[in-house]
């Protein structure tokens, strides 16, 4: 059974049977509708790419195992119940969304065996498109981070610097600065 942990370290497993997929048929997904499951086709494909809905499936399967499980907006607050979809929204990140979705495409093989091949070579051409990208971004992130993350320091510096201060912004300096400096320094500002 294709199992999956979330950003709290909290194992989730998916398993569909007949009765889940016929509700799952029922189900509303927002800005979609109902989605066909039977037979299965190329439209379901093409759907499962939707964040929305595949995290919509991964909900629904997992729903039963709620009871007990809790969340954190952040890692240092306070862990409070799920009660919701929403709740449990917050117990995923950019990471724990990935290995989900690649546990859901494994279960729909399992439920699907004539469309096993098919979402395998899916979930390999997944992770190798989402490598391909995720280098990319972060090549891109790093060249204009480093840009302006030097900039910004730059700038940081120079506002510290102990030429642009006034006597009111440098404590360290206890005496009055000599008239020529103090006026020399007037003309700066």
């Amino acid at each position: 059974m294709p199992s999956f942990t979330d950003r709290l370290g909290q194992k989730w497993y998916l398993e569909l049977d007949l009765f889940k997929a016929m509700k799952l048929e029922d189900h509303e997904f927002p800005g979609i509708g109902k989605i066909k499951f039977f037979p299965p086709t190329e439209n379901l494909l093409n759907l499962l790419s939707e964040t929305a809905v595949s995290f919509g499936m991964i909900w629904f399967l997992c729903q039963d195992q709620i009871k007990g499980r809790t969340y954190a907006t952040n890692s240092s607050d306070a862990r409070t119940p799920i009660a919701n979809e929403e709740d449990f929204a917050r117990c995923f990140n950019g990471e724990t969304v990935d290995s989900s979705r690649v546990a859901l495409f494994e279960e729909l093989g399992n439920f699907f065996p004539q469309m096993k091949i098919t979402l395998s070579r899916l979930i390999e051409r997944y992770s190798s498109l989402k490598k391909i990208v995720d280098s990319k971004v972060a090549d891109k992130i790093a060249i204009e981070m480093s840009d302006q993350r030097m900039i910004d320091l730059v700038e940081e510096q120079w506002e510290k610097a102990p030429w642009k201060q006034t006597p009111k912004q440098t404590p360290w300096i206890e005496e009055p600065l000599p008239p020529a400096m103090q006026e020399a320094l007037n003309k700066m500002e």
